[in-house]
């Protein structure tokens, strides 16, 4: 759990503050076990009680009082933590952006926000404290019943190693088939997601039923793994209580034979009252119960575990100190023995090697290789998106750190571009210019037709699913170029969802709108050679090669 150490570690106060709440409402609780114990006893040997009321009610009050107030202390410790993860987790999406996004399925993202991140609560704030308790509450309970009967306190104590030596070795198959489990329902949610993002062409090639049954099959195989997880947790918990309740049984027999005269010895006394021999009942179960709640918090572990793993890079890496100020200008850019590595995690490959990579004012470059040769990570590089390890970067004649500096002067042309659900105005200008420009932006790529028959114009709301063909959102995208004005535009696959129809006025558009500019193109479909002064090319381990 070191990727978690920057959550750890602010939070170290508030557990240690659990655990005393926890301890003191627990002893507490105890206390008025003791109490209870000897006002029954004086009860049926009809004399005075030897504790007067107020003593139980304040024992009830301070139990009441520990309790809110740990509660009210893991409420508080609960949104610190999401604080600081959100933090960490916002800073890096604000450096890596979409890089970051693409770098996992939508499914995983589900998974460390819904998932993991309320694993990772319940484990420092829940597990640790846990596993405090448990080296402390069975030493206080043996401290309390050793002056009182040391025979009770000793099965206690040769009981107690027993319990975990086997719930480890439960626990352990446990472990495992949890993890695999883990990675099975990941598998399933990227795969249900996978499905329903392609759902058309599904219809179109009337796949309907045959994703059906590749559900159904799935759905029955997780089933059978969640079974046999619980199948052995129950095992686990059985041996628990197995071992708890024999070890109370032998308590229980003890302390009947005991009253009944039956034994005369393990107490320190001439032999117990009815008072101590209740108040041991009822304060064993203690000496387990902290034990019997690591059990039911195991699973957490697991799951926190995953996310430690899964996120460890991405949460962990410190900002960057950035003396330069953002560039306003682009002239040139050269990259000299470069490597990129993964996002994720630290054990990822290296996705890319450049040898050395130039590029001038005004270059219209066709980026080519293979599906999965590391393409788009080279435009997220150049972009700024990705950490590059390079022997040498020059921005300008200059030499820099890393590429952040020209972040400011690029637009990155995508797929799929981002839309938003407010307005047609809102979603060009992003508030940064007004009507006449967004309606001058509209009609120079070509979408006049369109917004006439949008019943407000430009302050038409888009939705959460906008009813636009791919050519028109890529026409969308490229307002923003009309209005920006940014040197360097970086293009991923811009036709790719663009029917043929609209696929040649939607390229001569783009080639017109990037002609003064410094562009780099991905791109399948097939575009002049003649349109580009340089061709770079990514091979299938990633080297980068430029002509």
């Amino acid at each position: 759990m070191s990727a978690f150490s920057f959550l750890r570690k602010p939070l170290r106060t508030s557990q240690l503050g659990l655990t005393a709440f926890s301890a003191l409402s627990s002893m507490s609780l105890w206390y008025w076990f003791y109490i209870t114990s000897y006002w029954l006893e004086s009860w049926l040997d009809g004399t005075e009680p030897p504790y007067p009321f107020l003593k139980a009610a304040v024992t009830v009050s301070l139990f009441i009082g520990f309790r809110l107030l740990h509660t009210r202390l893991r409420t508080r410790a609960g949104l610190k933590l999401n604080r600081l993860f959100y933090a960490k987790f916002l800073f890096q999406l604000s450096e890596k952006r979409w890089a970051l996004i693409r770098s996992k399925p939508q499914a995983a993202w589900q998974d460390i926000l819904f998932r993991h991140l309320p694993a990772i609560e319940q484990y420092i704030l829940e597990f640790e404290v846990q596993k405090m308790l448990i080296g402390l509450m069975p030493v206080f309970v043996l401290v309390i019943i050793t002056p009182i009967s040391w025979l009770a306190a000793l099965i206690l104590f040769i009981t107690l190693p027993l319990i975990p030596m086997f719930m480890w070795l439960v626990g352990v198959g446990a472990a495992k088939m949890h993890n695999r489990h883990i990675r099975v329902l990941n598998h399933l949610g990227q795969f249900f997601a996978d499905r329903i993002a392609g759902q058309s062409t599904v219809r179109l090639f009337n796949k309907q039923q045959a994703q059906l049954e590749r559900f159904e099959l799935s759905s029955i195989e997780l089933n059978k793994r969640l079974a046999d997880v619980v199948r052995v947790a129950f095992l686990s918990s059985s041996v628990l209580d197995f071992f708890s309740t024999v070890s109370m049984a032998l308590l229980a027999v003890f302390i009947g034979f005991s009253l009944l005269g039956e034994i005369n010895i393990g107490f320190w006394q001439h032999g117990p009252s009815l008072g101590s021999g209740l108040f041991i009942l009822l304060i064993a179960p203690a000496f387990f119960a902290e034990l019997k709640q690591l059990g039911r918090l195991y699973h957490v572990k697991a799951e926190a575990v995953a996310g430690a793993e899964s996120w460890q890079q991405v949460l962990t890496a410190e900002p960057v100190v950035r003396e330069n100020t953002p560039t306003e200008t682009f002239t040139n850019l050269q990259i000299c023995r470069a490597s990129v590595q993964g996002l994720v995690s630290s054990t990822d490959r290296q996705l890319l090697s450049i040898a050395e990579l130039k590029i001038n004012d005004g270059d219209r470059i066709l980026l080519s290789g293979e599906s999965g040769s590391g393409k788009t990570v080279l435009l997220d590089v150049l972009a700024g998106l990705r950490e590059l390890s390079a022997e040498s970067i020059e921005l300008n004649g200059q030499p820099v750190a890393d590429l952040t500096l020209i972040r400011n002067r690029i637009l990155y042309l995508g797929q799929s571009p981002a839309l938003m659900a407010g307005s047609v105005a809102e979603n060009i200008g992003l508030g940064q210019f007004n009507d006449d420009d967004v309606i001058d932006a509209i009609e120079k790529v070509g979408l006049s037709e369109w917004l006439s028959t949008q019943p407000q114009g430009i302050h038409t709301r888009l939705g959460d699913f906008p009813p636009l063909s791919g050519g028109q959102k890529q026409r969308f995208a490229l307002t923003r170029l009309v209005l920006f004005d940014l040197p360097i535009v970086l293009l991923d696959e811009p036709l790719a969802h663009i029917s043929e129809d609209e696929q040649a006025s939607v390229l001569d558009l783009m080639l017109n709108l990037t002609e003064a500019k410094t562009s780099v193109w991905i791109s399948h479909k097939q575009i002049a050679a003649d349109q580009f002064n340089r061709h770079w090319r990514v091979s299938a381990n990633g080297e980068v090669t430029c002509s």
